[in-house]
C-alpha cells in the first residue's frame, strides 16, 4: 500500500469568511449550488459548534446567496470555527469536497451534502465509536427526513433507494462519511468527474489497501426535492453514475462492459400495483441515462487514469 501522500485536484477559489477558534478533531465540510436546504443543514450542526470546524464550499454562488449562508451562521457561537470559501468557476462535487479537504483543519472530515442534515447523535456517536475502534474510513446510514411531509411518491421513491443502500453496506456515501484526514490525502481524494465520484472514489481506497466500516448507527437525513420532475432528473443521475461505475469497473480489471449487466436491476420485489409501477418508471428513466452514458457521455474519459493516478507530494497538505 502506498503511503505517500498525494494532492487531491482543487478549483480555484476565494476565501469569504474566517472564524478561528483553534484546532478541532473534527471538520464538517458541506458543499452546495445554490441550494436553499443548506439553511436546515447548517442548523443541524449547531449542536456541535463548540468542537468542531464548519467548513462551507459554495460553487461559483451569488452574492446574494452568500449572505444567505452568512445568516444562517448568526445563532453560532463566536468561539466557533467557521470557514467559507467559494470556487471561481462551476466544478464538479469531488472538486467541491477536495476544495473542503484542503482549506480544513481538522484531524477527521465529515462530508455532507447541503440537502442532508446531522442525526443530533452524530457527533457524540463518532467519537465514541472512533475511541472504540479508530478506523480511517467510516460511513453511515442513510435515512428520510422525518421533517418532510411523507406522501405515496415520495415514500416509494426513498424507500426505494434507501432499500438499495442498504445492500450496498460496504459502498462509500459520500454525504455521510468520516474519514481520517492523513488517509484521504494518502488516496488522492476524490477524482473529478461529473457522475460517480463516490463510486472512483471508493476504488481509489480499495486499489490502495483500504477498507471501508459501514456503521448503520450513524444517521444522516436526506431531504428530498420530492417535486416528480427534480425526482426524475435524481433518476437520470443515478443512471449515468451506474455507466460510470461499470466503465470505470472494465478499465480497472481490463475487460470490456457487460451491456446486460449494465440493465440488470434484479426483481421488482414490491406488491401493490402503484409501487411496481413506480418502480418500472425508475428502470425505464435510469436505464436510459445508463445507454447514454456508455454509447456517447464518457467516450472520451480516461478512466483507468482516474482510478489509478497518484501525483507523489511530500507531506499531507496543511490548511489553506
Amino acid at each position: 500500500m502506498k503511503t505517500n501522500s498525494i494532492v487531491p485536484q482543487t478549483p480555484k477559489f476565494e476565501t469569504l469568511f474566517t472564524q478561528d477558534s483553534g484546532s478541532h478533531v473534527f471538520s464538517l465540510v458541506v458543499i452546495t449550488r445554490d441550494d436553499p436546504r443548506i439553511h436546515e443543514c447548517i442548523e443541524s450542526a449547531r449542536h456541535y459548534a463548540l468542537g468542531t470546524e464548519l467548513v462551507i464550499v459554495l460553487d461559483e454562488s451569488p452574492i446574494d446567496y452568500v449572505s444567505q449562508v452568512k445568516d444562517s451562521l448568526q445563532q453560532w457561537p463566536s468561539s466557533s470555527s467557521v470557514k467559507i470559501v467559494r470556487t471561481i468557476e462551476h466544478v464538479c462535487k469531488g472538486e467541491l469536497r477536495n476544495l473542503g479537504a484542503v482549506t480544513s483543519k481538522g484531524s477527521y472530515l465529515i462530508f455532507i451534502d447541503s440537502d442532508c442534515t446531522f442525526d443530533a447523535a452524530y457527533i457524540p456517536y463518532l467519537q465514541q465509536a472512533q475511541a472504540k475502534n479508530s478506523v480511517p474510513f467510516r460511513t453511515g446510514k442513510m435515512l428520510f427526513n422525518p421533517k418532510e411531509p411523507v406522501t405515496w411518491f415520495s415514500r416509494l421513491n426513498c424507500n426505494h433507494c434507501y432499500e438499495e443502500h442498504e445492500t450496498l453496506s460496504s459502498y462509500i456515501r459520500t454525504p455521510n462519511i468520516c474519514v481520517e484526514r492523513e488517509t484521504f490525502f494518502k488516496t488522492g481524494g476524490f477524482p473529478a468527474v461529473w457522475h460517480g465520484e463516490d463510486f472512483a472514489f471508493h476504488q481509489r481506497c480499495l486499489l490502495r489497501g483500504y477498507s471501508t466500516t459501514y456503521d448503520p448507527d450513524l444517521v444522516m437525513f436526506h431531504q428530498d426535492d420530492l417535486r416528480w420532475q427534480k425526482t426524475v432528473w435524481m433518476w437520470t443521475s443515478y443512471g449515468r453514475g451506474r455507466a460510470f461505475r461499470l466503465k470505470l469497473e472494465g478499465a480497472i480489471f481490463g475487460r470490456p462492459v457487460p451491456l446486460g449487466l449494465a440493465f440488470k436491476q434484479g426483481k421488482i420485489q414490491t406488491k401493490t400495483f402503484a409501487s411496481k409501477m413506480f418502480h418500472l418508471a425508475y428502470r425505464i428513466v435510469t436505464d436510459a441515462a445508463c445507454l447514454y452514458g456508455l454509447l456517447w457521455y464518457w467516450r472520451k474519459t480516461d478512466f483507468a487514469q482516474i482510478a489509478r493516478e497518484t501525483v507523489p507530494g511530500e507531506t499531507v497538505p496543511d490548511s489553506i
